[in-house]
């Protein structure tokens, strides 16, 4: 049985690729984390990734580079957020942030995430995001019976499978 990724859980997490551009998770720590109104911002040695409950099942994740500075935008998102209940746990090796549906898990060292859908494994980093001369990339986990939709035909074509 094929394991679909939502559309626009997917569009989110290119959200967070195209905020990523500049980051380079190989080298990327753990340094801490603080609760805004709203949204967790969790501080790593070479920026800040943002996670900002939307709505029980969508999550606006963006990276801010350190020194730079970028506008509060999406490309994927057109709706207003709702009042998004979340959940925050600061454990020793992780920091979960939970929604009644979806969860984020950061592994502290070496780091990570990982998004969860009713505790189910959604997506993995695999290598991260990275950032060279040309080319900029995000490598995620996907295994050969899971298929990416939504990326649009410019960016990733119509379907991408693992």
């Amino acid at each position: 049985m094929k394991r679909i990724l939502p559309s626009f859980i997917v569009a989110i997490l290119w959200v967070f690729f195209i905020h990523c551009s500049w980051a380079q998770n190989s080298q990327r720590e753990y340094l801490g984390f603080k609760q805004n109104i709203g949204e967790v911002q969790v501080i790593v040695s070479d920026g800040t990734i943002k996670i900002k409950p939307y709505t029980k099942k969508v999550f606006h994740i963006s990276f801010i580079p350190n020194q730079k500075t970028v506008k509060d935008f999406s490309y994927a998102v057109d709706m207003k957020p709702e009042k998004a209940d979340f959940i925050i746990k600061d454990e020793p090796n992780e920091l979960r942030i939970e929604s009644p549906a979806l969860k984020a898990i950061i592994t502290k060292k070496p780091f990570g995430v990982s998004y969860f859908l009713h505790s189910k494994p959604l997506l993995n980093e695999k290598e991260g995001y990275s950032l060279n001369d040309s080319t900029q990339k995000m490598s995620l986990s996907v295994t050969t019976d899971e298929v990416l939709y939504g990326g649009g035909a410019r960016v990733l074509g119509m379907n991408r499978r693992g």
